[in-house]
């Protein structure tokens, strides 16, 4: 499982340098998050002070259903799901005797498809999300479902994802996907270098020709 293995590099990277505080990989999206392991693990963690865990229609109802199962509602810093907490029946992971160990306050489930992105960004705008509340009304997990709008553009530091990619044709809306959540000083940056870069390849282009 590659999320697995991405999971024990970053812990390996950056788990010593976690805090209360100081979350090293910041807010983080991870696209593609299929069963939501990596995204939990970082959570968990505290290598990132939140995540957002997006999926396509067809894989997010599994993807909410096991975050739900391993999300710690009784730690959560939002009111509104404190008030819920006393009724919070305490069984552990898929009922094994483990119990969640991730803050609810540091993770969301959201849809994002990479061919539909800006009809997602608009739907998670108007606090609209797809997946069916009606199961977790009352207790306290809709809390997950019902975060405040964290799928804005060029708000994350880091993004995460693997094996996210099954066909050619995913590629260029994926791509186009990360440029557009990336943090904007990143993008910034790239653009700056870009422009640096043209501008020298054309005062090699000028000078080539002066020579000619």
């Amino acid at each position: 499982e590659t999320s697995y293995l991405l999971a024990e590099y970053l812990l390996a990277k950056f788990e010593s340098l976690c805090n209360n505080k100081h979350h090293p990989l910041g807010k983080t999206l991870e696209i593609g998050a299929g069963c939501g392991m990596l995204g939990l693990i970082l959570a968990a963690k505290g290598l990132s002070s939140k995540v957002i865990l997006t999926e396509a229609a067809e894989a997010i109802g599994n993807l909410t259903t096991n975050v739900l199962e391993n999300v710690d509602f009784t730690h959560s810093d939002d009111k509104n799901s404190e008030k819920h907490n006393e009724n919070l029946t305490l069984d552990g992971v898929h009922g094994t005797d483990f119990r969640p160990a991730c803050p609810a306050q540091r993770i969301s489930v959201r849809q994002l498809r990479w061919d539909n992105l800006e009809h997602d960004i608009k739907a998670a705008r108007k606090g609209n999300n797809p997946l069916e509340f009606e199961h977790y009304r009352g207790s306290g997990k809709e809390f997950l479902l019902h975060s405040e709008n964290d799928l804005e553009p060029h708000t994350f530091d880091t993004i995460v994802g693997t094996d996210v990619v099954f066909s050619p044709a995913l590629v260029c809306p994926m791509l186009d996907t990360l440029r557009q959540m990336s943090y904007k000083q990143w993008n910034e940056r790239e653009r700056k270098k870009n422009t640096k870069k043209g501008k020298k390849k054309s005062k090699n282009n000028d000078e080539s020709s002066s020579k000619q």
